[in-house]
């Protein structure tokens, strides 16, 4: 017997099919795209992400927030306990790029950017991204890739 999602995917035929929940976690995610889900949308998203979300999924993509693109074992921390790419999003940030720049140079869309921001943010202990980049560079989060520059 099929499980009502299998159902639902198998009724939508060509149509994508995303899940919206209040939480899953990262297995989760996967097993749904696995299952012919085109992508998952946490309840608690904006308008915005929403809208992003689905439309990379209209657009012929998959997509799955970007706490969960990862396996949590095969994510990789850097020395301030960032996830890398909120690290990378952050010091994007910290060299005056905008948003729109930064999806465009990490090939990520604007819902994960800013995902990867608030938790860059949170990380540091900062109440926004200014405060957060002042933070990040008085520990030397920075300092590497200001010497190459």
């Amino acid at each position: 017997m099929q499980s009502p999602l299998d159902e639902v995917v198998r009724a939508a035929a060509a149509a994508p099919v995303v899940a919206l929940a209040a939480r899953i976690n990262a297995d989760q995610a996967r097993a749904l795209l696995s299952r012919g889900v085109r992508g998952y949308v946490p309840k608690a998203s904006s308008p915005a992400a929403v809208r992003s979300a689905l439309r990379r999924v209209l657009d012929g993509g998959a997509f799955i927030p970007a706490e969960q693109e990862a396996a949590p074992a095969g994510r990789r921390r850097t020395t301030s306990g960032m996830a890398a790419r909120q690290e990378e999003v952050l010091r994007a940030i910290g060299e005056s790029n905008a948003i729109a720049d930064i999806t465009r140079m990490l090939d990520i869309s604007e819902a994960t950017a800013k995902i990867h921001l608030r938790s860059a943010i949170r990380a540091m202990g900062a109440r926004n991204c200014t405060a957060a980049v002042l933070i990040a560079e008085r520990r030397g989060l920075f300092r590497d890739s200001r010497a190459d520059a």
